[in-house]
C-alpha cells in the first residue's frame, strides 16, 4: 500500500474517494502502520575491525560472509552460487532462485571478484562456489573479534552504505 500511495502521488494521479488520502475521514480511510523495521548493522567505527577479523579466517565461510557484505545478497543467495554462475572474465555472478525475483546478474567489484576467484578453480560447473551450508561458526569467530552481528545484518550494512553512495533506485 505504501508503494501504491507513493506511485499515485509521484504520477499525480487523483482518485475520487481515494482511501489513502489524508482528506478521507473515518473508517473508509486506509491507514498504513509505521514501519517496524529497525535494521541492525555493523557500526561504521567497527566495520574495519569486522573486515580484518573476516580476512584473518582463511575459509570458504569467511569468503561467503565477506561477499555478502560487499554485495548485499541474502545468505541463501550467496550459498547457492555455483561455479557455472561465476563469470570471472566479465566480472559477474548470476544469482538464481532469489526470494522476490527471477535470476539476477550482479556485476562485481574487484574485491568481490577476488573473493570468488580462488573457489572456482578445479571445480565442476555444478559445484557450489563456497560449499558451505552454514557460515555460523565463521561468523561467531569474526564476532568474537569485532562485535556480534547476524548474517542478515551484513545486508543491512550494505544497504546503509550503498544508500549514501548511490541513488536510491539504482
Amino acid at each position: 500500500m505504501q508503494v501504491l500511495r507513493a506511485v499515485l502521488r509521484h504520477e499525480g494521479v487523483g482518485i475520487q474517494d481515494n482511501p489513502l488520502a489524508a482528506t478521507k475521514a473515518g473508517k473508509g480511510r486506509v491507514t498504513l502502520a509505521p514501519s517496524r523495521g529497525s535494521p541492525t548493522l555493523i557500526p561504521a567505527e567497527r566495520l574495519g575491525a569486522w573486515w580484518r577479523a573476516a580476512c584473518a579466517i582463511d575459509s570458504a565461510s569467511s569468503g561467503q560472509l565477506r561477499l555478502q557484505l560487499l554485495t548485499g545478497c541474502r545468505p541463501g543467495e550467496v550459498a547457492g552460487i555455483t561455479v557455472a554462475d561465476v563469470d570471472l572474465v566479465g566480472g559477474r555472478v548470476t544469482l538464481r532462485e532469489m526470494k522476490n525475483s527471477p535470476d539476477h546478474v550482479l556485476v562485481l567489484s574487484i574485491q568481490a571478484l577476488e573473493i570468488l576467484e580462488p573457489y572456482v578453480e578445479g571445480k565442476k560447473p555444478k559445484a557450489l562456489e563456497f560449499g558451505v551450508a552454514d557460515a555460523g561458526k565463521a561468523l561467531d569467530a569474526i564476532n568474537a573479534e569485532a562485535d556480534g552481528i547476524g548474517a542478515h545484518e551484513l545486508r543491512h550494512t550494505f544497504a546503509t552504505i550503498a544508500a549514501q553512495l548511490v541513488p536510491t533506485f539504482t
